[in-house]
């Protein structure tokens, strides 16, 4: 049991913010202006651990607070003279404590006095032998452009903030400055009324830069493509009071985009306009490696064309307008005997060939997909020339029949399409079964050649 000098231990029931936010002043005076290891230290609970204690980014443990404190003293071992500005208590879950305070500080050198401003905030535990620090998160100041801002003084004309969105705000603040921070209110455009450094940083930008390249609007520096889901989200927190979270692309000073992961909640009191503080992190690495996997799960791996579910996805998104298209079924006649008289490398070899012809002669927009073995799918968009595309389908044929001739002439390969044309909505599985029916049309009718159904629909 820990013997506590600065305290005497309160009854649970009895506990009131006020003894802990006395019990944060006598923890700063010891830790401070005395500069007493051993008291300091009985403030700490066995579980403690903090981030940005001195040189240190991570402490855990109560000896290892106890280590750091004792190298911290070597090069400031006089005492540290401090005045705390603002400071919160609230109670979280039963005699469980969150304190978050603006402290400024002064420490004397050899050559030169500084004075900085620092955010300090704990977790307090009560138990039956008093009050434990199980948790400090220290930041400076100096990481948001505007202290004032701090606890909340809006640049666009708002007001300060009541004590408990103090509270709020400053423990935000404390807790999410690893990421860039952004404050925008709820108007046209989210004007911007915080940025911090590094948020600035991650874009390239000086602020006042950043300020006139976006004119103070954050809605400006988001890419277009997702200006709409960022205001639906934004929106929708400020309606129903609730935090958000949103993935999106901001524009950097030297015109790239960077993909962002912002999360954040309402910080003004109901008296004010009402504003949103959030967290931005860059996952551009993260978002490039997810698309790449999703990518890679979309291809196949032989001839580089999208998978079954690959083609299919992208089918059923077309198939969701009333537009002109023509679906095929492809399917290499006799490739059994292929790979019986030369072997699967060189049956792989003619799936490829084929493959390539089809990526040769239709569009990017066209999609084209292997659907397995020696079966693949064709999807027309924008049709309405149907002879012209038969005509380059019938070539199609027979350049793979004569490739196949030169150079495996056992095979006998060749293919057969069947598919059909329309522009009516259509399930994809129905659609895949009316073409399905006209490949098998083909193959029972002498095979190498193209059919084009246009009747199926009525």
């Amino acid at each position: 049991m820990v013997e506590r000098q600065h305290e005497v231990a309160l009854p649970l029931i009895d506990l009131e913010k006020r003894h802990v936010e006395k019990f944060i002043r006598n923890f700063l005076n010891t830790y401070l202006l005395e500069r007493n290891v051993e008291k300091t230290a009985q403030f700490i609970s066995d579980n403690f651990y903090g981030i940005g204690l001195a040189s240190n980014e991570v402490v855990v443990s109560r000896n290892n607070f106890s280590i750091m404190m004792q190298d911290e003293k070597i090069h400031h071992p006089q005492t540290i003279p401090y005045e705390i500005k603002l400071l919160a208590v609230r109670e979280i879950e039963k005699t469980i404590y969150e304190c978050a305070a603006k402290i400024e500080i002064m420490l004397d050198t050899q050559t030169v006095s500084l004075k900085n401003q620092i955010r300090f905030s704990c977790n307090v535990k009560q138990t039956l032998d008093g009050l434990f620090i199980t948790m400090i998160h220290v930041s400076r100041m100096e990481m948001v452009r505007n202290d004032d801002l701090i606890p909340g003084v809006f640049l666009n004309g708002g007001g300060n903030l009541d004590s408990n969105a103090q509270y709020d705000l400053i423990h935000m603040m404390c807790h999410i400055m690893p990421g860039g921070i952004l404050g925008v209110n709820h108007m046209e455009g989210f004007p911007i009324y915080v940025i911090n450094d590094h948020m600035l940083e991650m874009l390239g930008y000086e602020y006042d830069e950043f300020m006139s390249e976006c004119r103070g609007m954050l809605i400006n520096a988001v890419h277009k493509e997702d200006q709409l889901q960022l205001t639906k989200k934004l929106k929708d927190s400020f309606l129903h009071d609730q935090p958000y979270e949103v993935e999106y692309r901001l524009r950097k000073k030297d015109g790239r985009f960077l993909w962002v992961y912002n999360t954040g909640r309402i910080a003004s009191a109901d008296s004010q306009p009402k504003a949103i503080l959030t967290m931005v992190m860059d996952i551009t690495h993260t978002v490039e490696v997810r698309n790449r996997l999703r990518a890679e799960s979309e291809r196949d791996s032989l001839t580089n064309l999208y998978n079954r579910k690959g083609g299919e996805t992208r089918i059923r998104k077309e198939l969701e307008e009333e537009a002109p298209y023509i679906f095929l079924l492809l399917d290499i006649d006799n490739f059994k005997k292929m790979n019986d008289c030369y072997g699967h490398y060189q049956g792989d070899q003619a799936l490829c060939f084929l493959a390539q012809l089809l990526t040769q002669n239709f569009r990017k927009s066209d999609i084209v997909y292997r659907i397995g073995g020696d079966e693949f799918g064709l999807f027309l968009t924008d049709c309405k020339g149907h002879d012209i595309i038969r005509v380059k389908l019938e070539e199609l044929c027979r350049s793979f029949q004569q490739w196949s001739k030169d150079n495996f002439p056992k095979s006998e390969m060749s293919v057969s399409l069947g598919g059909i044309a329309g522009k009516k909505k259509i399930e994809y599985a129905d659609l895949y079964q009316m073409a399905d029916r006209v490949l098998y049309q083909v193959k029972n009718q002498g095979k190498g050649y193209v059919l084009i159904q246009t009747d199926l629909f009525d």
